[in-house]
């Protein structure tokens, strides 16, 4: 019998990775010496002036907050940042089924657990297997919304299916007007900064392609498998 496998995969180009403040402050210090003595030829200093330095380091400070907004980086902590470096060199995994005979495996199982979804077991068959047959791996799926009455089991199947899978989960309640930061994450400038949780589960499990399911009220159920 097939069974599930996991590979790493690089979840950040290196390229991405953005230089440190301190590192960018270096550059355009060094930059700006530059300039002067290349506009004025009897200028040898090698340090800048106390508000010219400082004004070279404010500049790097908006370059560097750019940057971060630019790859994404821009809701996470100095710490997290650090993870993601780490990810970007070593790689996370992508968990899930890496053949067809896999997902028909995988299929069966949810299937047979849950009969009455079975249309939505169906659904997620055929995108995986096309995903498979693309060259993908690991568990791939747009994400879906599930609605329905309460009880159902809907939250239960999509954390069931990602077990299966050998994903890890995690279940986000949006009944709050806050809620959507718990996705996005929030960036510098607001009291504290911080990761959303699919970006905080891929750095504490290295798992590339954790399910995120989100309740928004009793009778909806979106799930997310990145």
């Amino acid at each position: 019998m097939d069974k599930l496998h996991t590979n790493r995969f690089a979840v950040l180009s290196p390229e991405l990775v953005v230089p440190s403040q301190e590192a960018m402050e270096c550059g355009f210090i060094s930059k700006l010496i530059q300039m002067k003595q290349n506009l004025a030829p009897g200028f040898r200093k090698e340090k800048l002036g106390y508000q010219q330095e400082r004004k070279a380091k404010s500049l790097a400070a908006d370059a560097h907050s750019r940057r971060l907004r630019e790859v994404g980086l821009g809701s996470l902590t100095k710490e997290a940042r650090a993870q993601v470096t780490a990810l970007a060199h070593a790689g996370a995994a992508l968990s899930g089924p890496q053949t067809e005979s896999a997902v028909y495996e995988l299929a069966a199982k949810i299937h047979a657990e849950s009969p009455w979804m079975r249309d939505v077991s169906s659904w997620i068959m055929t995108q995986l297997l096309a995903h498979v047959s693309a060259g993908g791996r690991g568990l791939a799926v747009p994400p879906v919304i599930l609605s329905g009455p309460p009880g159902i089991g809907k939250s239960h199947y999509a954390r069931r299916l990602a077990e299966l899978a050998g994903v890890p989960s995690r279940l986000i309640d949006v009944g709050s007007g806050s809620a959507g930061f718990r996705i996005t994450g929030t960036e510098k400038g607001w009291s504290s900064a911080q990761a959303g949780i699919p970006v905080e589960m891929i750095l504490s499990s290295r798992v590339a392609n954790p399910v995120m399911v989100v309740n928004r009220h009793a009778k909806l159920t979106h799930l997310g498998g990145l």
